[in-house]
């Protein structure tokens, strides 16, 4: 049995694990699954992600299917079992499965030291969020026209004759699952889709092409299948899906337990975060919580990433104010860290979030 791809899920949070991220799944979409019967392929789930194999005697079956079909392709469906996934990851800290997925493939990879990863090196926001649609797409036409949709490696998929301007629906039924790309002057601006099932809960969608399009300028070694004179050769790929951690804005509200006993003006939260090697500073204000509990708020002056293990060491230190003549030292050597839920969104910065910490002395 020969290994085509082993993917492998990778996510900056879980610094105290060499980054393997067990909180995603991968599921074959049903063209998928259909192709691996038709073709002997072998998909296998694996704690950090996946591998298709090709068993020995299957090679003759999938030269045939290739030169029927030389744009083949597995898709997968990438569901998320943790809960807090999106607000540890740098993604849109709204993206709703409902709207939005992230769609990668194996035309779009790059090298980054020893391995290849999803994603061209030179793009920003590399899993920027694509919107989702199910088989209807419906949009405004501006004009007459035809509208079309191709597959991910521009083959045609569908399309549709628009009379006259005004709402109108292109279907994809009957296509695979997958990333569309819709254009046409009565669409508007080409715009690419990820249709999937709204209900499935994916927040993404990987796409392996078995062999290189004919004109892509995708490296060869992104692919696992070559067909030479009629012989099938294999060249095993090992691609990494690599999410960053998200940076967050950390607040400590810093509450007296007693109603008749505050701090005094000095109360001061120092310490360096590790990941910049720089001290860390806070804007100290007053704030009163909603059960009535007056607070000392102190508010990061910069983001800080979300890491398994934190890599940022916070103390406090001051005094409790009980009045005249009644004042007892503070002083607490590590604070404790952001949580990895909940994380709120950061009005000033949409993409970004807000940690927040609650410290009762």
């Amino acid at each position: 049995m020969q290994t085509l791809f082993r993917v492998a899920f990778r996510h900056g949070f879980y610094n105290a694990s060499d980054q393997r991220c067990t909180d995603l799944e991968a599921i074959p979409t049903p063209a998928c699954a259909t192709l691996l019967q038709a073709s002997g392929l072998i998909f296998r789930a694996m704690d950090d992600g996946f591998g298709v194999f090709l068993p020995g005697d299957r090679a003759p079956a999938l030269t045939a299917m290739l030169a029927r079909q030389p744009g083949a392709r597995l898709s997968f469906l990438l569901r998320a079992g943790n809960s807090a996934f999106v607000g540890i990851t740098d993604l849109p800290i709204d993206m709703s499965p409902m709207r939005h997925a992230i769609h990668v493939s194996n035309l779009a990879t790059h090298r980054q030291g020893q391995t290849r990863e999803f994603g061209r090196a030179d793009a920003v926001g590399v899993f920027a969020p694509l919107d989702v649609t199910d088989a209807d797409v419906a949009f405004v036409a501006t004009a007459a026209g035809t509208v079309s949709a191709v597959d991910l490696c521009g083959a045609p998929a569908a399309s549709c004759t628009v009379t006259a301007p005004g709402p109108t629906t292109l279907s994809l039924a009957g296509q695979a699952y997958g990333a569309y790309t819709i254009s046409g002057d009565p669409f508007g601006s080409p715009k690419t889709l990820v249709y999937t099932p709204q209900t499935s809960r994916a927040i993404g969608l990987i796409d392996l092409v078995l062999a290189q399009p004919t004109g892509s300028t995708a490296p060869a070694a992104a692919f696992a299948l070559t067909i030479d004179n009629g012989q099938l050769a294999v060249n095993p790929v090992t691609l990494t899906l690599a999410f960053a951690p998200r940076a967050t804005v950390w607040k400590y509200y810093i509450v007296s337990r007693g109603s008749d006993v505050g701090f005094a003006p000095g109360l001061t939260i120092t310490g360096t975060n590790i990941d910049t090697g720089k001290p860390m500073t806070f804007t100290k204000s007053p704030e009163v919580l909603p059960n009535g509990d007056a607070a000392v708020l102190f508010t990061a002056d910069a983001a800080i990433l979300m890491r398994a293990v934190p890599t940022a060491q916070y103390a406090l230190s001051g005094q409790r104010d009980g009045g005249p003549g009644h004042r007892a030292d503070i002083a607490i050597a590590r604070l404790p860290n952001a949580p990895s839920a909940p994380v709120w969104p950061n009005g000033q910065q949409p993409d970004g979030g807000i940690s927040e910490i609650f410290v009762y002395i």
